[in-house]
């Protein structure tokens, strides 16, 4: 049985004439059923299958948002804090949100069309609002429930209006603004893109029109395989769907070391996003013992 789906990297786009139709991604992020499949990067296909154009942008009336908490002491990144502490670890979560917004901005300062807002989850939320005006992002609601019906509800808010509706959370902060605009070259292909983590889930989700059916997960958020149950929904509905090379995300003391690792190795002008404030931070969390 064929997959609906391709995938896209950041040095080579889909080609115009072609939705690749198979499994093609290289990692074990990706399960169907119980099976893990393997898959390529177009990178890695040959020359004459590649596309040499990457064509149009698809960010006419786009609009980003940014899902995140208000910043609250032992209310945010819980499996950190088990480490750090609740007060380092609320530091360390508005560093992620200052990286976060400072990168997405480069969207709505370059050529490519995106609007960016914030999408918090409750009131009151002075540190949001704050943030918000300081990089002028609109801050729009989430509503109540899991957070598969928080993202289907702001899915479905705007998509009655025209342009693609991209969502990611704060949990990369050193994700690159480069990706947002990989998953709006996506859409061109297919109504939904999906950009995995190293941990089985995924860090954005993109869709064009109508949000898809997969959104019902209950307590399989958070876990090792919303991925791989969200790509079965999707097949199961017979949506296509476009799938981003996998970036990182941060949930405990582990992925926190792997980030600054990654940070402190790459280069200012290296792919990937420079989450200065996240790095200063670590830096000045080991000069007072907090960490090693």
């Amino acid at each position: 049985a064929s997959c609906s789906y391709h995938c896209v990297s950041h040095e080579l786009r889909p080609c115009n004439r072609t939705i690749f139709r198979g499994i093609f991604f290289k990692s074990t992020i990706f399960a169907r059923a119980a099976s893990l499949c393997t898959m390529t990067f177009l990178r890695d296909l040959p020359r004459d299958r590649r596309c040499p154009g990457r064509g149009e942008r698809v960010t006419m009336g786009a609009v980003l948002y940014i899902f995140a908490r208000e910043p609250r002491l032992g209310e945010v990144k819980t499996r950190l804090a088990s480490s750090l502490g609740p007060a380092p670890t609320l530091r360390l979560y508005r560093a992620f949100l200052l990286d976060t917004a400072e990168s997405m901005a480069e969207l709505v300062q370059g050529r490519n069309g995106v609007a960016v807002r914030l999408a918090a989850d409750r009131r009151p939320r002075p540190w949001l609002e704050s943030l918000g005006r300081r990089f002028s992002f609109p801050v729009e609601g989430q509503g109540g429930g899991d957070l598969g019906t928080r993202m289907e509800r702001v899915l479905k808010r705007r998509s009655s209006q025209s342009g693609a509706t991209v969502i990611i959370g704060s949990d990369s902060p050193d994700l690159p603004a480069s990706r947002i605009v990989d998953a709006l070259d996506a859409l061109k292909r297919s109504p939904v893109a999906l950009g995995p983590t190293t941990d089985g889930g995924y860090y954005l989700i993109a869709v064009r029109g109508q949000p898809p059916p997969i959104f019902n997960l209950g307590d399989d958020w958070g876990g090792a395989r919303v991925m791989a149950e969200t790509s079965m929904r999707l097949e199961e509905a017979g949506v296509a769907f476009a799938v981003l090379e996998p970036w990182f995300d941060v949930d405990d003391l582990a992925s926190l070391t792997d980030l600054l690792s990654r940070l402190e190795s790459r280069p200012l002008s290296s792919f990937g996003g420079t989450a200065r404030h996240t790095l200063e931070l670590v830096r000045q969390l080991r000069r007072e013992g907090v960490l090693r």
